[in-house]
Order: C-alpha cells, then structure tokens, then sequence
C-alpha cells in the first residue's frame, strides 16, 4: 500500500504489505475471473472478485489481462481499472496487478504480485519474499499440498534436514527426485543453477568433495554431494 489518505494514512498504513493467494481462471473464450484472499478472507468469502478478458496484445506471449467488473474490498473495479502484461513484471512467471482505492476520502494505492503454486522465488532478493514463505508456503510446496483455501490453513512440518556440521545434509530420495524437476523446469536452467539456490531448496549444506579447474574454460569447478537418506 502506497500513497495513503484519510483513514489508511492515520493507521500509519503506508508501505504496509501482506501476504495473499489468487486464483485466475480464463476460459477459451478470453473471460474470466481472478479470486484474491489475504490473511482476513478466504477463497470462498475473497477480498477481491473480479471478472477479466484476456486480448492476445501486450509485450509477450502472454498478452494482456483487464479488468472488466467485480469488487476490491466495498468498492467496484470497472473496465480497465486493471491492465496486466506480464511481460512487463520484474521477474519470470509472475503477474503485477495495480491500481487506486477510493472511498469517501480514504485512499491508497495497491500493487499485487502473484507467481503460479509451486514456484520457488530463488531469484528474489530475500527482503522481497513473501513474509510466510519459509514458514508457510515452502512447507506446503515440498509436501505436495494444492494451495489452501485460507492463509489459515497449518503448513506441515518440513522434510528438510537442518544443517548439520560437514555439511551431511540428508534429504529423502523423493526430494533429489523433485530437486531434478525444480533444476530442469522450475530453474529453467539447471547449469544456471547456483550452489546457494540448490542450499536454500534441500535446506541443508552439501559436503565438499572436489574442485578442478578448466584451462578451456579458464574457471574453477566445485564438486559438492547431497546425501539420499532411506
């Protein structure tokens, strides 16, 4: 929330920020509708309804999202109160949505960013992170679980290791096995991929093993091995 007025101002609301689920739904026909639940609503009683067209114009592939009706919070949202290119969002498979609250003197602006269920934002600078994904959406993903209808819903304990000292982290077979998934689809790029993004995905330091070095290349290569628990 940004550019607070009246009420929003004197609750000292500016910069305050939350985290919140979404649901698009498009059909074929290009109309649809996108479902937004914060920690004070649910999927079924939202804080936000809105019906939308998709046009196939924009900057990518993707085209380009609008507002045609619905509500945000106890106002109306009209045609093209939302313009949404993803191609112009500051990271991969993400969608911004923005625009303005008024009501009777009491104002804000608000951005909403949304990435598909199961994305690890391993690109994200730490302090852009969703406050409850370490505790609550990491938990959920590595466990398989749909998105929950309510930001209330428990997150089950992790099936990560802790880091242990020599860096034996150990991690389930099934974990390596989706750790492959998350290189080659999630991370696009599997060579791309840093040993701090394979630390914070196990939860757990690897064990040094090796290091050479490529004259061809002229760069160093370091070998490290997760462990596979039984």
């Amino acid at each position: 929330m940004t550019g607070c007025s009246g009420y929003y101002e004197d609750k000292g609301m500016e910069g305050a920020w939350w985290d919140i689920c979404g649901a698009v739904d498009i059909g074929a026909d290009g109309m649809g509708t996108v479902i937004l639940w914060d920690g004070d609503y649910t999927k079924s009683e939202p804080m936000v309804s809105a019906s939308v067209s998709l046009s196939g114009n924009g900057t990518s592939i993707y085209g380009t999202m609008m507002s045609e009706g619905g509500s945000f919070t106890d106002i109306a949202l009209e045609h093209a109160d939302w313009i949404v290119d993803p191609g112009l969002a500051d990271y991969g498979d993400m969608i911004h949505i923005d625009g303005d609250y008024e009501n009777s003197g009491d104002e804000f602006h608000y951005d909403i960013y949304l990435r598909p269920w199961g994305t690890y934002w391993v690109d994200v600078d730490e302090e852009d992170l969703p406050d409850l994904y370490d505790t609550w959406y990491l938990p959920l993903i590595e466990a398989g679980k749909p998105m929950p209808d309510s930001l209330d819903s428990d997150a089950p304990e992790s099936n990560l290791g802790g880091n242990t000292a020599g860096g034996d982290g150990i991690v389930t077979e099934e974990q390596v096995q989706k750790g492959y998934v998350w290189m080659n689809d999630v991370n696009k790029n599997i060579f791309d991929t840093t040993y701090e993004e394979v630390v914070a995905y196990f939860g757990v330091e690897g064990e040094f093993v090796k290091e050479e070095y490529s004259d061809h290349m002229k760069a160093n290569y370091r070998y490290y091995k997760w462990i596979c628990g039984q």
